[in-house]
């Protein structure tokens, strides 16, 4: 982890960001505290959580963010070379490692929330606020799951069945499933660095991008919703 409290990787060559799995880190971290019992290290696992907790925060309130989404730092991959900067932003670089794989990000932000939760009750516990988190957490949270519920720029809940709009149908994105989750939103579909916003523009063969249903982000939400109803 770096100073300013984002996690590295590679060797430290770029920032650690993913487009599923970015609150596992922390996750991890608030699960081995339940079994380390030297105080040193237990307190500097506490540390690590915290500045990660606050970075994420404060990365969030850098730019105008209305809905709170869960902005990442990244560095870009493109013709075998990773870029020297580190950037910001809301979304998935599509000129990342892979060399074609960005979509929308509804498991992204699930982890994050339940990093939030499990992270928040380690290091900023309040018995008395929502989550069992300090306010801002609690809000950081559910602002993720609410994004994936409706609560977002083009009035969709991804969860299949549920709210007022619905992903569409694409045969790119195979059958849609009561109570499966969609990829979601991700940046515009020409911009290297995932700027701007967009959500199944088409044509068919590419909307697999935002409306295929996964698993991941049925199970990160499914733990997400379960952190928010336990003690």
């Amino acid at each position: 982890m770096t100073g300013e409290g984002w996690f590295v990787s590679d060797a430290g060559r770029r920032p650690y960001y993913h487009g599923a799995e970015a609150g596992f880190p922390l996750i991890s971290l608030a699960y081995y505290l339940d079994i380390e019992r030297d105080a040193a290290r237990a307190a500097g696992t506490r540390k690590t959580i915290r500045d990660a907790l606050d970075y994420q925060l404060a990365l969030n309130r850098k730019v105008s963010n209305p809905y709170d989404y869960a902005r990442q730092s990244f560095s870009i991959y493109k013709n075998g070379k990773l870029g020297r900067d580190r950037l910001e932003g809301f979304f998935m670089p599509h000129a990342n490692e892979t060399g074609y794989w960005w979509q929308g990000e509804s498991a992204r932000l699930s982890s994050l929330a339940a990093a939030a939760i499990l992270g928040g009750r380690a290091v900023y516990p309040a018995a008395d606020r929502a989550f069992g988190v300090s306010a801002e957490l609690g809000e950081f949270a559910q602002h993720q799951v609410d994004w994936t519920l409706g609560r977002n720029p083009f009035d969709i809940c991804m969860l299949y069945g549920f709210g007022v709009h619905n992903p569409p149908s694409a045969e790119s994105a195979g059958d849609h499933v009561a109570g499966g989750i969609s990829n979601g939103i991700t940046g515009a579909t020409l911009s290297d660095e995932g700027r701007g916003i967009v959500f199944a523009p088409g044509p068919d063969e590419n909307n697999w991008r935002w409306l295929e249903q996964w698993l991941p982000h049925s199970t990160w939400f499914l733990l997400a919703a379960t952190l928010m109803t336990s003690g």
